[in-house]
């Protein structure tokens, strides 16, 4: 009979409670439009979750176990009291890691909306492989995700290598251009200085290779929201196709090559 505690939420959010939530059967029928962030600054993460969903859906079935049946007592670290039960819980595998993450079917919630990632109607895929990310890279916390916290938060860099492996990354405020990135030790195959074809290239590899990019900490322009991480979704001639990972209306962005070389420092790619 598992028993498992659950990750703490982040200290930027009140009020929030712990609720039972639907099976989520695998296979799953992914796509980008399905992730929603939710209040955790947690970009990087949900934006390779969108990326991920644009190519490899299958690479999200392998990460998400299929319900297991069976009795599960979960509590939160500061709590020893209260003790919830549910009825499954899932194995989550992220690439490269032997060992699986195990957590519950239970979300946070506020007023019985999900708190964190979820899909445009509640809670889903997103929610589940989020949640695991917190547990095993934030330490069982979803403090250690959020970027508006004082923690060591994971960066597209990382969340590229945890959730797809090895990758390509254009430094666009360096100038340079690092191919074949080693999560191993963060060296790469060819360094070079990045060119103005190179960013549409990779546009152009972005509809089979999840690709995601860092906007600007500081005043990007072009209706591109500072300090944020978006997923590149593919290229349509000169211009290069986003989403936003906050969903809703306007999620879906169209920026010319010239105005994201100024709006954005940063494209990771996976292999």
């Amino acid at each position: 009979m598992p028993s498992l505690t659950e990750p703490e939420p982040s200290s930027q959010t009140r009020g929030v409670r712990l609720r039972e939530t639907a099976q989520v059967n695998v296979p799953l029928n992914a796509r980008p439009n399905d992730v929603v962030q939710g209040n955790l600054a947690g970009c990087p993460i949900v934006a390779m979750l969108v990326a991920l969903a644009h190519t490899r859906t299958a690479r999200l079935n392998a990460m998400l176990g299929a319900p297991q049946a069976g009795d599960v007592f979960s509590k939160r670290r500061r709590d020893r009291i209260y003790t919830f039960w549910t009825r499954f819980y899932y194995d989550v595998t992220f690439p490269g890691r032997a060992t699986a993450t195990r957590i519950s079917g239970v979300l946070y919630h506020q007023d019985r909306n999900v708190v964190y990632a979820r899909l445009p109607g509640g809670a889903g895929w997103p929610s589940l492989l989020e949640k695991a990310y917190a547990v095993w890279r934030g330490g069982n916390s979803y403090d250690r995700l959020d970027l508006r916290s004082t923690r060591n938060v994971p960066d597209g860099g990382d969340v590229v290598c945890d959730l797809a492996g090895r990758h390509d990354m254009a430094d666009i405020s360096g100038s340079h251009l690092y191919t074949n990135v080693d999560c191993t030790n963060r060296t790469s195959a060819s360094d070079r200085a990045l060119r103005n074809a190179d960013i549409l290239a990779m546009a152009g590899r972005a509809s089979r290779r999840p690709t995601i990019a860092a906007s600007r900490s500081v005043n990007p322009g072009h209706g591109i929201v500072a300090n944020h991480a978006y997923a590149v979704l593919g290229r349509n001639r000169g211009n290069l196709r986003l989403r936003n990972p906050h969903g809703g209306a306007g999620a879906n962005v169209t920026i010319s090559r010239a105005n994201f070389m100024t709006a954005f420092q940063a494209v990771w790619q996976a292999y």
